[in-house]
């Protein structure tokens, strides 16, 4: 990857800018540059042999991101409690595994393949030669060009390769694009948004019920009537066991050293399957 994405809003007003001082939080810019770098995108290791990865010496890390061995040691044990970094150790070297990667991260990659594909139906759409000559006498020049567009839409990806193997932009497409919700599903979100503003003690006036938020339910609630068996009553019970484990930590609520609330639905609440099984987790 030649870039990486970094989130403005998350950079400077989530979690990670009230948890870290500035130097871990300088070490984690530095591991997103390395991640991006790497051979395998997320996975900060010096290559692949037999199918294995081969980590760096922790003082060749340490090197780089400009801290001690023994501060980056107490730094990673930091991003592996916050679930941020999974790291292997093997015959003294270091593999750090940055979760959620394939989340954050678009393959640079595959967006240049898009890129590349696009031009290409340009020139081929493109009149050239005799054809130009008598389409300029003509005065004016219709060309219809095929256009590609690109929908995001929430897939689950491999932590450490690419969601598109294959190579096939539209082939991913056809395969991740979300059935539309039936009314049922629709109305259990609305529920469980209605119980989170409750237990939360949040004004319905003031917070909308935004397609951003009720992508994240329905998504969200798709994972639970999976671990229900099916069954969407069972489901949304799910959905409200993580609401009421979320109004019970005190952190979350706003009981820490800044007074600052981390209980939003869409960041902290339901933003990815991981957050929803962490908070099931501690119920």
């Amino acid at each position: 990857m030649k870039w990486i994405k970094l989130w403005p809003e998350e950079w400077l007003n989530g979690t990670l800018r009230f948890t870290l001082d500035h130097k871990k939080r300088a070490v984690w810019a530095d591991l997103l540059c390395l991640g991006g770098k790497s051979r395998i995108p997320g996975v900060i290791c010096a290559g692949e042999e037999s199918g294995k990865c081969i980590g760096y010496p922790v003082e060749y890390l340490a090197g780089i991101t400009s801290v001690t061995p023994q501060e980056l040691e107490e730094t990673l044990k930091v991003f592996e409690s916050q679930e941020r970094v999974t790291t292997e150790r093997e015959t003294g070297r270091l593999i750090i595994r940055l979760l959620n990667w394939g989340k954050y991260q678009v393959d640079y990659s595959r967006q240049s393949r898009y890129k590349a594909k696009k031009k290409r139906l340009h020139q081929q759409a493109t009149p050239k030669g005799d054809a130009l000559d008598d389409a300029k006498g003509d005065g004016e020049v219709e060309v219809e060009v095929e256009v590609e567009v690109e929908v995001e839409v929430e897939v689950e990806v491999d932590k450490n390769h690419c969601a598109n193997p294959s190579g096939s932009h539209a082939s991913v497409l056809s395969q991740t694009t979300p059935k539309p919700p039936d009314e049922e599903h629709l109305a259990t979100v609305q529920r469980a948004w209605e119980y989170y503003l409750e237990k939360l003690d949040k004004n319905p006036k003031l917070l909308t019920f935004t397609p951003l938020r009720k992508s994240k339910g329905l998504a969200r609630l798709r994972e639970c009537v999976t671990k229900a068996g099916g069954d969407l009553a069972r489901a949304e019970g799910l959905m409200r066991v993580a609401v009421d484990a979320l109004a019970s930590s005190d952190f979350h609520i706003g009981k820490n050293d800044r007074g600052r609330r981390y209980d939003s639905w869409e960041k902290n609440l339901f933003g990815a399957r991981e957050q929803l099984e962490r908070w099931l987790e501690q119920s």
